[in-house]
C-alpha cells in the first residue's frame, strides 16, 4: 500500500506543480486586484497540499514521527501569515 502511495504521489505533486507553475504566468493578467488575491490564495494552498503530499510520503516511508511535527509547524507559520496580512488589509 505505501508503493501505490508514493507513486500516486508523484503524479499529484507533477500535477500540482503544472496548475501552481500556470496560476504563477496567468495572475498578472487579472485587471482586478482582489482577483489577484484569489489567485495568489490557491497558490498558497496549492503549496501547502504539495508539502502535505511530500510530507506524507516522508512518514510512511521512513516513519518517523517528528515529519509529521514539522509539517504542523510550517502550516501554523503560513497560516499565521495569512492572518496578519488580513489584518493588515484591514487597517
Amino acid at each position: 500500500m505505501e508503493n501505490v502511495i508514493t507513486e500516486v504521489s508523484k503524479y499529484l505533486i507533477i500535477l500540482l506543480m503544472m496548475i501552481y507553475t500556470f496560476s504563477c504566468f496567468t495572475v498578472f493578467r487579472k485587471r482586478d486586484s482582489e482577483d489577484q488575491k484569489n489567485v495568489l490564495r490557491r497558490q498558497i494552498v496549492l503549496m501547502l497540499f504539495m508539502n502535505l503530499v511530500a510530507y506524507t510520503v516522508l512518514f510512511l516511508r521512513d516513519n518517523v514521527r517528528s515529519s509529521v511535527f514539522v509539517y504542523c509547524r510550517g502550516t501554523d507559520s503560513v497560516s499565521g501569515d495569512l492572518q496578519k496580512r488580513k489584518y493588515a488589509d484591514c487597517q
